[in-house]
């Protein structure tokens, strides 16, 4: 009777529920292939399977087998093959380019594959940190990285719809530094943008915000204009 091949996310014969890791060598429950770092191997380890099963078969055809009906935790959820990244770490990576803590820790997570990429949790952060042997200086710059991201993401919440069409309206619909409108260009979106950053210390007087388009608004930046 030929051995049974398991593919990477294969279920255990006779172990509903228990899927063949092939990055740990081992079975595990469903839990485990959530992990970020496995999310982001999936795709290359599944392959990788499927490739040593078809050269087994072509060397010793009767020797290895896998059944045509066999489950896949990655048929029963796709997106364990495709990994995501959080908001967070989206922004983190634009940071790259700054002289400080936060642009050091930038330009070490880009080069990071571990980094955990699908989350905001700071204790899941500053853990992979530590198990990275980073200084506290690197612990420092995620902290007040997160903070930053934060503050500036609930201050464009905070600004009151009454408050962003008076902006919109005074500013005549158009971007302050491109001159561009909605009118002009399906594509052109507008946004309610501060000139000094909240986390610099702006506020939401209407002197400090104006009208920029998303491409001009994404130049900018965190800087002052």
């Amino acid at each position: 009777m030929p051995a049974r091949y398991y593919l990477h996310g294969d279920e255990a014969e006779g172990q509903s529920s228990t899927y063949f890791c092939a990055i740990c060598d081992s079975f595990e429950a469903e839990s485990h292939f959530s992990d970020d770092a496995h999310i982001r191997k999936a795709k290359a380890r599944l392959d990788a399977t499927k490739r040593g099963l078809k050269k087994l078969r072509a060397a010793s055809p009767r020797k290895y087998a896998r059944p045509s009906s066999a489950r896949s935790i990655f048929k029963l959820k796709p997106k364990l093959l495709k990994p995501t990244t959080s908001r967070f770490h989206r922004w983190l990576l634009r940071q790259a380019d700054r002289d400080d803590l936060i642009g050091d820790l930038a330009t070490d997570v880009a080069s990071d594959p571990l980094f955990p990429r699908n989350t905001e949790s700071r204790a899941k952060l500053r853990e992979h940190l530590r198990r990275r042997a980073a200084d506290s200086l690197a612990l420092v710059a995620l902290d007040e990285a997160l903070r930053e991201f934060r503050a500036s993401r609930s201050s464009r919440d905070a600004i009151p719809p009454k408050l962003r069409f008076e902006i919109l309206r005074r500013d005549g619909y158009r971007c302050q530094l491109c001159g561009l409108s909605a009118s002009d260009r399906a594509s052109v979106r507008l946004e309610i943008d501060h000139k000094v950053a909240v986390v610099k210390g702006g506020t939401n007087d209407p002197e400090n915000l104006w009208v920029l388009c998303r491409k001009c608004n994404g130049g900018k930046g965190a800087g002052d204009l």
